[in-house]
C-alpha cells in the first residue's frame, strides 16, 4: 500500500510529502491501542505519522500484513532454534532482509511501577555479541525455515548471523583502513632484523590475532597482504 508521511519529525530517513510502500500495518510493540506501520526498506514507524493517499488516516484502516512480514511474539511462542528475518539494520550488527538464527530465547522478569511483574524477552542471536529485542525481526514462513534446514543437513551453507562477520560490514576504505591499523601494531611488535627473509614470520596470522574483535580469517586479508606486504617488507631486506 502507498502512504505519505505527514510528520517526518520521527526520522531523518523521511520527509513530508514522500510517498512510500507500506508492507503491514499492525498494533505496536506491547500496545493494542497505537499501530505501527512498516515502510519498505527504511523501518517502522508510528502510523500516526502517515495517511492513506486519498488523506485517509491509517488508524482508520483495517491492519495487514505480508507472510514475509509476520511480527513475532516471544510471550507466546519460544523461537529458540528458528530462523528469523531482520527488519531493519542495526549498528554494525544486523543487517535489512538478512535471516538470523535465534540460539536461545531468554525471558527476563522484571517488575512494574504498580508493584506487578513481567517478562521482557530477547534473542541470542548467533554471531551477534549482545542479546536482541524480537520486536527487530521478522518470522519468515515455515516452507523457508524447512528449506534452510534441509540445506543445512545437504552440507550447503545458507548465509545467517554466524557468516556476517564484523570484518565484513564494513566498506572497502574502512576494511584497508584496519588492515593497516592492525599491520602498525603487528610491526611495533616485531623487531625486524637486518635479513628480514631469515625471519620465520607469518604476518597474515599476526594480523588475524590483533583483529579478533573484527573476526578476521586470513580470506579476508590476503589481497591486502599480497598488495601492500610484500611491498613493505622489500623495503627491509
Amino acid at each position: 500500500m502507498k502512504v505519505i508521511c505527514i510528520n517526518p519529525k520521527e526520522s531523518t530517513k523521511l520527509i513530508k510529502g514522500g510517498i512510500y510502500t507500506a508492507i503491514s500495518l499492525q498494533p505496536r510493540y506491547r500496545s493494542t491501542n497505537e499501530k505501527s506501520v512498516h515502510i519498505k526498506n527504511i523501518g517502522t514507524y508510528n502510523a500516526l505519522n502517515f495517511t492513506t493517499l486519498d488523506g485517509t488516516e491509517l488508524y482508520n484502516i483495517n491492519n495487514f500484513n505480508g507472510e514475509e512480514t509476520t511480527y513475532l511474539d516471544a510471550s507466546k511462542k519460544d523461537y529458540t532454534g528458528h530462523f528469523v528475518k531482520c527488519r531493519y539494520s542495526s549498528g554494525k550488527s544486523l543487517k535489512e532482509n538478512e535471516i538470523y538464527y535465534v540460539e536461545k530465547q531468554v525471558g527476563i522478569r522484571k517488575k512494574s511501577y504498580n508493584g506487578s511483574f513481567y517478562f521482557v524477552y530477547k534473542f541470542k542471536i548467533r554471531g551477534v555479541k549482545n542479546p536482541v529485542d524480537p520486536y527487530n525481526f521478522y518470522e519468515i514462513p515455515i516452507t523457508e525455515q524447512r528449506n534452510i534446514k534441509l540445506k543445512s543437513l545437504k552440507g550447503e551453507k545458507h548465509k545467517t548471523g554466524d557468516q556476517t562477520r564484523k570484518f565484513l560490514l564494513y566498506s572497502e576504505k574502512e576494511k584497508i583502513a584496519i588492515f593497516f591499523e592492525l599491520l602498525a601494531k603487528v610491526l611495533k611488535d616485531i623487531k625486524i632484523l637486518e635479513n628480514t627473509s631469515d625471519l620465520n614470520i607469518d604476518i597474515s596470522d599476526l594480523i588475524i590475532k590483533k583483529g579478533k574483535r573484527y573476526a578476521i580469517i586470513k580470506e579476508d586479508i590476503e589481497p591486502y597482504t599480497k598488495k601492500y606486504i610484500n611491498t613493505l617488507l622489500k623495503k627491509f631486506i
